[in-house]
């Protein structure tokens, strides 16, 4: 008779082959099961979503890009075949606010930083900066995370446009506002940079960029401006620092040069000494009483003021006040002389043409409400005096005339004491006696109608005739 033991031995490599079957049939379910989960999330574009099997029974892990991603995700893999169970191990992407992202430009490497959005666009924004620089080698340490603007791709390739003229530099993408700095290799991409920054796509709002030292460039040297004077032009070429610089200087030049055409060719360059602004402006006021051919001309902080005064009072003013402007760490050129008179004028009609035309191109300006003659007027004054000096023996008058504001009492005073101003400015010019009479006329005279704000300023005015 067999014994029981030896029977035992002999049935467990039975049941060791049945645990085995066992074993590899549940495997093989839990494989079957695992990828009929993961097709069905990727074909609802779920595919961040991870299914590991216990059983039957599948547990879902991975980040969400959305809230609303969650359910979605449990009700896909719930809805396999075979799965009896789906229990929801995933978690939610955090949000960002601000949403930030930065890319650093070093010479040799190129690193994104902050945050991108989760799905294709690491790919997209990592391909976008392999075409912008070329040949480097990209650092990428980005995390996923929710809260991009609906324009962050196109926003950021924006930027990466105008990072990829640096030769270093970072850009910083917050939210819909766009930072740039950097170092730029010459002042033409320095100005090409800043013209981009200028036209910004729509929705997207510049933080720096514009300012003072956020984009710099070499230096130049030396920094050069220069302005000379034409029978009826101003020319303007050189370097200013910024725009509103430029604005300012042009600003001027059209009230000081009344009547002239201002040409200009002025260029953003960085390394404008200090001063800069003041030096330009005063330089141009003494220069606006200067006659055609007259020249200002600034190489870093040295300035030269050359030409020649209509009058020699003029040329002593205008020695006195370029020296009063100039900044005291500039060093200083004046080579002004008083230009030979004019022929006199015998007749009548001449002399009153030659008023009407210079009072034609520019008016007399007065501080508002005043009889003080605005300094930007003095150098047509300059030119009136030596026309009244050619009309040698004329008796002249000079009148004064007003808009309708005010009441007919006031109108008349001011204008009394406009035309006396002038009358005054002639006798420290050197005109004096009794041939030059100043009168106010008041509103009386309209030459324009005053009901719009231009012809009230036209009807503002002085005028010079001989009786």
């Amino acid at each position: 008779m067999s014994s029981p033991i030896r029977w035992f031995f002999g049935l467990v490599p039975v049941f060791a082959l049945l645990i085995a079957a066992g074993s590899m049939r549940q495997s093989g379910v839990e494989a079957d099961l695992r990828q009929r989960g993961e097709i069905a999330l990727k074909a609802a574009t779920l595919d961040w979503a991870s299914v590991t099997l216990a059983g039957r029974d599948a547990i879902l892990q991975g980040e969400a890009p959305a809230p609303e991603a969650l359910p979605a995700a449990l009700a896909t893999t719930g809805q396999v075949a075979g799965i009896r169970l789906v229990r929801n191990a995933m978690t939610l992407l955090p949000e960002r606010n601000p949403f930030t992202t930065v890319i650093s430009r070093d010479r040799d490497r190129v690193m994104l930083a902050g945050f991108i959005p989760p799905g294709p666009f690491r790919n997209l924004v990592t391909e976008a900066t392999r075409k912008a620089f070329p040949g480097l080698p990209i650092d990428d340490q980005m995390k996923a995370a929710r809260g991009a603007s609906a324009h962050f791709l196109h926003h950021l390739e924006f930027g990466l446009a105008q990072l990829s003229r640096l030769a270093q530099g970072q850009l910083s993408l917050a939210d819909e506002t766009l930072s740039l700095t950097g170092h730029a290799a010459n002042v033409e991409i320095h100005d090409a940079v800043r013209a981009g920054l200028e036209a910004l796509p729509a929705g997207l709002v510049l933080g720096r960029g514009l300012g003072r030292g956020d984009i710099t460039s070499p230096a130049i040297r030396p920094y050069l401006f220069n302005a000379v004077r034409g029978e009826r032009n101003l020319t303007l070429i050189g370097f200013v620092p910024d725009s509103k610089a430029r604005e300012d200087i042009l600003d001027l030049a059209r009230r000081y040069f009344e009547g002239d055409h201002v040409v200009e060719t002025l260029q953003i360059g960085l390394g404008a000494p200090a001063g800069f602004l003041a030096a330009v402006q005063g330089g141009l006021q003494e220069l606006s009483r200067l006659m055609p051919g007259a020249s200002l001309a600034m190489s870093d902080q040295t300035i030269a003021l050359r030409g020649l005064a209509p009058l020699e009072p003029a040329r002593d003013q205008v020695l006195a006040g370029f020296r009063a402007r100039m900044p005291a760490s500039f060093g200083i050129t004046l080579d002004i002389n008083t230009a030979s008179p004019p022929p006199p004028i015998r007749v009548v009609g001449e002399c009153n043409f030659l008023f009407r035309d210079l009072l034609s191109r520019a008016r007399i300006q007065f501080d508002t409400g005043s009889s003080a003659i605005a300094p930007e007027s003095l150098g047509l004054l300059d030119r009136l005096a030596v026309a009244v000096r050619r009309c040698e023996g004329a008796k002249i008058e000079i009148a004064g005339h007003t808009d309708s504001v005010g009441s007919t009492e006031s109108n008349f005073a001011l204008s009394e004491a406009r035309a006396r101003s002038v009358v005054d400015h002639l006798a420290k010019s050197g005109i004096v006696g009794e041939r030059i009479e100043a009168r106010g006329y008041g509103s009386g005279r309209p030459i324009a109608s005053n009901e719009t704000a231009e012809g009230r300023a036209q009807n503002r005015r002085i005028e010079f005739s001989v009786q």
